[in-house]
């Protein structure tokens, strides 16, 4: 095969698993963090107020047993892939309704729910028409698969962890469980009580199937508002993994007499507003870059680079 050949069909290949990867993160990671303001007051101001003690909160999820609600997700992803073959460019939008239902609880902070998709499709635009039936044709195909999908069950588990206890073994689902697994966890929360202003930090390991890797994220959390029953958590996340040559999408002909290393890493803001009496997501905003960082070297060297903005919002919703 040509390297232009290859070329263009390694980076097709890696276009989309890296964008269904990208799309999934925005949805709950990615965003528009607005952190706490803050004002410096002089010294001799400060040392004649009285101090003040703000009031705590803990926040944990609390389960009931038949309640349903029902949330809305909008991302729009921009991507850029950049490399020796020249430059291909996309637009995503997608619209997702989904369903929680709560099962049961174990004990507080621990119990069990049911998710399902009511509405799944992601509209594709690209000034590539070749690039773009490609995404269509993916889109389209995940979007058929997700309608024959059923509610899927997860445990809550301490401290916000959880586990799928049922879920279609398919790669091209991935973005889909993804998404709904996001809602089951609960893992932003402190550990203890806090007050606004308080900092904590959080490390996640998300395993993306279709990349044949997981991705540790690190969360860096902040309490930046309490009003009335509603805490309003901001977070940093960041993270990288080196990726496998499995998850490139070429064959060992390809690849052969080539050193071949990738590498994604992701920037994401977030700003999520739940019920502290419940420990429900309310609604939330974000906004993410995630970069696919590719090198090849061998008797024609190459360099090429996938950049992914997302921003996206989830509603709480009647």
């Amino acid at each position: 095969m040509a390297l232009s050949h290859m070329r263009q069909k390694k980076r097709t290949q890696l276009g989309s698993p890296m964008l269904m990867a990208a799309v999934w993160l925005a949805l709950t990671s990615g965003v528009l963090a607005q952190s706490a303001q803050s004002r410096t007051v002089p010294a001799t101001a400060a040392a004649q107020r009285p101090t003040i003690t703000l009031p705590t909160i803990t926040l944990n999820r609390r389960f009931t047993p038949g309640k349903v609600r029902h949330y809305e997700i909008v991302v729009r992803s921009d991507i850029q892939m950049n490399g020796a073959s020249g430059m291909l460019g996309a637009h995503l939008l997608q619209h997702c309704r989904v369903e929680e239902r709560d099962l049961k609880p174990d004990k507080p902070g621990e119990g069990k729910v049911a998710l399902r998709y009511q509405q799944y499709s992601t509209q594709v635009s690209s000034d590539d028409p070749g690039f773009e039936a490609r995404l269509r044709q993916r889109a389209g195909e995940e979007q058929a698969k997700v309608a024959q999908m059923g509610a899927i069950e997860i445990e809550v588990l301490d401290h916000g962890a959880i586990h799928t206890l049922a879920a279609p073994k398919d790669e091209e689902l991935d973005q889909a469980l993804t998404i709904l697994q996001q809602f089951a966890y609960a893992d932003l929360f402190p550990n203890h009580a806090v007050a606004p202003g308080a900092h904590w930090s959080r490390i996640r390991v998300q395993h993306v199937s279709s990349l044949h890797t997981s991705v540790p994220l690190q969360m860096k959390c902040v309490l930046a508002e309490v009003h009335g029953d509603v805490a309003t958590i901001d977070m940093d996340m960041t993270g990288s993994t080196a990726l496998p040559p499995s998850s490139l999408g070429l064959s060992p002909a390809e690849l052969a007499g080539k050193m071949v290393s990738a590498e994604m890493t992701i920037v994401a803001h977030s700003q999520n507003q739940y019920r502290i009496a419940s420990g429900v997501l309310q609604q939330s905003t974000s906004q993410s870059t995630n970069t696919l960082q590719l090198t090849i070297a061998g008797p024609v060297s190459e360099n090429d680079t996938t950049t992914i903005h997302s921003s996206g919002t989830v509603k709480l919703v009647p």
